[in-house]
């Protein structure tokens, strides 16, 4: 390639096709497929010319990606009757046909310090997050029409966004959730997000103010877990390494398998630490009641821990009688006990 490669995507089984076909993009503008074929590889640019591809994302048939044209808005300055789409497209691999255009968000901070996220919930489902915004996008097919040629005159899916809101941060990554959440009974209809919280500087950055260019240090990046609905069931602070010093693109957030205790679970990447996310449990919720000299609630949960709870993890401070052994050195310490 001849410019920088900012994206790439590898066609859903790689391993088990023949083809071998992956995507990539980048700082050239070009979205190219590339797949292997009985002469050598052939390569098929899908979109070009609309700057920086930035992130693409492979499911199914569907192929998703955001471009924008930072940095190159002055190149066009005199040529009104050209029309380029800024935000996020997708291409359907059978008909070989793009199905839509979803604009990013209007007034939206530079995409090269606030980047797009996409993710697939499902084969239908795809989530979209650009800056402080999200769109949940839905592909269904389209209804048959017959034509006069008795040809397909538009593409046979068609897209409507379902849900759209803005939220009070930045968001650094988006991907589906399966942690249950008390007093919300589908966990599918939600979705968890990387929150950053933005220094109110990226948008100053012509003041010629020494004080007001100094970089203003960020907060701690937040894992929440928001409804399709857009409100916020959880909510929980990283504690990672240096995060003053961090802005919104240094971090990912991505959907891994984990072990088979533990099922999925979720990486926090940031350019110091790897953190591993997974669902609390009944467990972890004793470890956190002792730890808060919640004595006499961590005994009552851990009479309700079954047989494979108490064995699993080997968790040797969840004892009830090392619990109560704390608990009565607790109250002698307070002078509750005599």
């Amino acid at each position: 390639m001849k410019r920088p490669i900012r994206t790439v995507a590898l066609e859903p089984h790689f391993a088990k096709k023949s083809t071998r076909s992956f995507v990539c993009g980048g700082m050239a503008g070009t979205l190219v497929l590339r797949e292997k074929g009985w002469l050598g590889h052939k390569e098929t640019i899908l979109h070009s010319g609309e700057g920086p591809v930035w992130l693409v994302r492979w499911r199914g048939r569907l192929i998703a990606w955001a471009n924008d044209l930072v940095g190159l808005h002055g190149l066009y300055t005199g040529y009104l009757d050209l029309v380029y789409e800024q935000g996020v497209k997708i291409y359907d691999t059978q008909s070989q046909m793009r199905i839509i255009f979803v604009e990013r968000p209007a007034d939206s901070p530079r995409a090269d310090l606030f980047k797009c996220t996409l993710h697939w919930q499902d084969d239908s489902t795809l989530l979209v997050a650009w800056a402080d915004q999200i769109k949940i996008v839905r592909v269904r097919e389209r209804p048959h029409l017959p034509t006069a040629s008795g040809k397909p005159s538009q593409p046979p899916l068609i897209v409507e966004i379902t849900a759209a809101f803005q939220l009070d941060c930045m968001i650094s990554g988006i991907v589906s959730n399966s942690i249950s959440i008390p007093g919300f009974s589908d966990a599918s209809s939600s979705f968890l997000m990387l929150a950053y919280e933005a220094p109110d500087t990226y948008n100053d950055e012509m003041t010629e103010d020494r004080a007001r260019q100094a970089r203003k240090t960020a907060e701690r990046p937040e894992l929440r877990i928001i409804s399709h609905a857009g409100k916020e069931l959880s909510a929980d602070a990283l504690g990672v390494t240096n995060y003053q010093a961090w802005g919104c693109n240094d971090y990912v957030l991505a959907e891994v398998d984990g072990s088979n205790s533990t099922g999925r679970c979720y990486v926090v990447l940031s350019p110091k630490d790897i953190v591993i996310v997974r669902p609390r449990d009944r467990r972890d919720h004793i470890l956190w009641l002792v730890d808060h000299q919640r004595y006499d609630e961590a005994l009552e949960q851990v009479e309700k821990l079954d047989d494979d709870e108490r064995s699993l993890g080997g968790h040797s401070d969840i004892d009830p009688i090392a619990i109560g052994e704390r608990y009565i050195r607790h109250l002698v310490a307070e002078g509750r006990v005599h």
